[in-house]
């Protein structure tokens, strides 16, 4: 029900959206691209001539900054969502540590909600926002559903495993074609010691940064629809996942896996009652297929896809 720009179908801006889509596609796609730039670069062009013009001088004029430019003014022409990605990318490779220290992400997140308070225009964000606010809390409350039962099914089907207490590796040919390339080459091995992990927080990170920047500024799409539909989209995953590794359930490549994230000694009714009642982080020993934390990464990415470009990135 929603549009490409995250409104809904049936909204007045989803209306106003559909008119504009619908007259611009008859126009020649010079002149549709023409329109994009005027909208993000506030340029007035009315013609397709005008449109030429000044895509030719926008090229003209970027090439020549570019050429003559130094260090700092790259540095500002790059927008925040750039400097973002800059910062953590060498922090991450200075640490030598493959992966942004936590710390880093708590300050990121800190410095996201002093921005949100200080300079965000809250009543004009609750005005743009509000009509989208159902959606978002029924989204939201199925995919915390679905992911209550993903919970409960990844502790059960590890504790109905018949295989549990057993080690049973499979076959990795890329992990054994890289084990072979490390232990032959020590420079292929300190080359890819130094390339950046990318976690699951370093995403989930740069996407609130994405919405802090959408928050700070007007954008043409509406930032709860656009989380109602990651909301759905997660939900759905998550609840084809279930099904996946309820039906055919695949051996832990961890040794003792069973033994280390559960308690051996618990009968049914209490491990019942455990998967039930508390929340276990990090996944299972048997939810292999397929991965949760994949689809947060995918996720993420398709999200940033569409929406950093409206950010300048």
């Amino acid at each position: 029900p929603f549009g490409h720009a995250g409104y809904h179908a049936r909204s007045p801006l989803g209306r106003l959206e559909r008119r504009v889509v619908d007259r611009m596609s008859s126009q020649p796609a010079a002149f549709r691209r023409g329109r994009a730039a005027q909208y993000l670069a506030g340029v007035d062009v009315e013609s397709l001539g005008d449109v030429q013009k000044f895509v030719s001088n926008g090229v003209h004029e970027k090439t020549h900054a570019s050429a003559g430019a130094s260090m700092s003014g790259l540095w500002t022409r790059l927008s925040a969502l750039e400097k973002h990605h800059i910062v953590v990318f060498t922090t991450g490779c200075l640490t030598f540590t493959g992966f942004v220290p936590e710390w880093m992400c708590l300050l990121s997140y800190a410095s996201q909600v002093l921005l949100v308070l200080i300079w965000a225009d809250k009543r004009a964000f609750f005005r743009r926002e509000q009509y989208y606010l159902i959606g978002l809390a029924r989204e939201a409350a199925l995919c915390l559903a679905v992911i209550y039962v993903d919970n409960v099914s990844l502790y059960m089907v590890s504790v109905y495993h018949k295989h549990r207490m057993e080690n049973i590796f499979l076959q990795d040919n890329v992990r054994l074609m890289l084990d072979f390339a490390l232990n032959r080459s020590l420079f292929f091995k300190v080359l890819f010691d130094l390339v950046p992990e990318l976690c699951a927080r370093e995403v989930v990170m740069h996407n609130c940064i994405l919405a802090v920047l959408c928050t700070l500024r007007p954008m043409p799409v509406s930032l709860l629809a656009a989380a109602a539909k990651v909301a759905r989209t997660l939900w759905a995953a998550r609840l084809f996942r279930c099904i996946c590794f309820v039906s055919v359930v695949m051996p832990s490549q961890k040794a003792g896996c069973f033994v280390n994230r559960f308690d051996a000694t618990y009968s049914e009714d209490e491990h019942w009652r455990e998967a039930l009642m508390h929340w276990r982080a990090g996944g299972g020993c048997n939810d292999l297929v397929y991965s949760g934390h994949g689809v947060a990464i995918t996720l993420c990415g398709l999200l940033y896809r569409d929406y950093a470009k409206l950010l300048g990135a």
